[in-house]
């Protein structure tokens, strides 16, 4: 079954054309990599099926409703939650902190300015509600391998640790497609297969990632399907092992790294 369905998006900025009549389709339960020299296009997809453009022409379809005009925030809450590539914390909040807040502006609840200042205020109801959160925040760092940094400022960790809090903070949304912006960038060999497991767990919790990246043996290691983009447009789907011995994408793309 088709979780998400990207049909002939187009995306032209003026005269540019970035993306032209992409057409993806991610499977439930699928890891599928999203692949492309620099300059092919795969910032600007991730960016039309996350909201934060609305394609030129062409549609977006998650469980088979059109999303297409759906802003980045009601597509959170829907289940397509995504990272970037540079790390989107509150960098004086502690890990558990950023969690929290992410769990509670996804479920509609306080803005930031409030989430920390009115707990000793709330009612019976709403101190139920917190006490869920963070056991739920808890498990989450837990999962992430981050729980013995919970009370650490978020830009305090390392590089690697901050990457595996902003997945952690995605994870909070509960998502059912999660997207990932280079997940493994900057990373040691370490610090990377430590993602790489967090990402099959996470696919064997039930939900389905999509993800750009720039390590080949990563994306290759760990994806179900790939899909390559170069110039805007796609030129080449399969496993893995088919996308490796395609002729355009050794001579678009690999025979470039």
């Amino acid at each position: 079954m088709s979780l998400l369905e990207v049909r002939e998006c187009t995306m032209r900025f003026g005269g540019l054309t970035a993306v032209k009549e992409v057409t993806l389709d991610v499977k439930e339960g699928e890891i599928v990599g999203l692949v492309g020299p620099n300059g092919a296009g795969k910032t600007t997809t991730f960016n039309v099926i996350s909201g934060y453009l609305r394609p030129t022409s062409g549609s977006i379809l998650f469980e088979g409703r059109d999303v297409t005009a759906l802003p980045p925030f009601d597509r959170t809450r829907i289940g397509m939650v995504r990272t970037f590539q540079k790390n989107e914390l509150y960098g004086k909040c502690t890990a558990l902190e950023n969690i929290l807040m992410a769990h509670h502006l996804a479920c509609g609840g306080w803005r930031y300015g409030n989430a920390l200042v009115t707990s000793s205020l709330s009612t019976g109801s709403r101190r139920a509600t917190e006490r869920e959160a963070l056991s739920k925040a808890k498990e989450v760092l837990s999962f992430i391998g981050l729980d013995h940094r919970r009370d650490v400022a978020a830009r305090s960790l390392p590089h690697g640790e901050q990457r595996m809090l902003g997945i952690g903070v995605a994870l909070s949304t509960g998502p059912r497609l999660l997207m990932l912006d280079e997940p493994v960038g900057g990373m040691t060999a370490g610090e990377a297969n430590k993602v790489i497991d967090l990402i099959h767990q996470v696919r064997d919790r039930g939900v389905t990632v999509l993800l750009i990246e720039h390590n080949m043996a990563v994306v290759m290691g760990i994806s179900d399907r790939v899909y390559v983009l170069d110039h805007g447009e796609k030129i080449a789907e399969g496993r893995p092992s088919e996308v490796q011995t395609d002729q355009r994408v050794i001579e678009a793309y690999l025979g470039k790294w």
